[in-house]
């Protein structure tokens, strides 16, 4: 699946300087930096011929910092790897990689920054 390869791309990418990357939520004990990843939808693309295997997926990637300019250095790590990628990764071929939006925040309950962004992925 494409979150799977994804990840396993991204932690071996020896170009970004974290190795924690969590789906969905990271443990309360892990250690910062850190980077959570969500799956936030799979479009199937149709052409005249119908629904074919190509696929469009979008991310969203919250990296965490004991400081926001740690946050964000990691995350500008993984956009320059990401962003318009293409090329074999794993089993699939990703055709492009679209980075959507980012913002940057504070979160109070557990005193981390973060700078986020999402992504869209289409594949095949």
């Amino acid at each position: 699946m494409i979150t799977d390869v994804l990840a396993t791309f991204l932690i071996a990418n020896s170009n970004i300087a974290v190795d924690r990357i969590y789906p969905n939520q990271a443990p309360q004990t892990a250690d910062m930096p850190c980077v959570v990843y969500y799956l936030d939808d799979i479009a199937r693309v149709k052409t005249f011929d119908g629904t074919n295997a190509t696929r469009e997926a979008q991310f969203q990637f919250d990296v965490y910092g004991k400081t926001l300019l740690q946050a964000q250095d990691i995350a500008e790590q993984m956009i320059a790897e990401l962003e318009d990628y293409s090329g074999a990764m794993d089993t699939l071929y990703i055709f492009d990689c679209v980075i959507d939006d980012e913002n940057n925040g504070f979160e109070g309950s557990t005193e981390l920054y973060f700078h986020s962004f999402s992504i869209t992925i289409t594949y095949k």
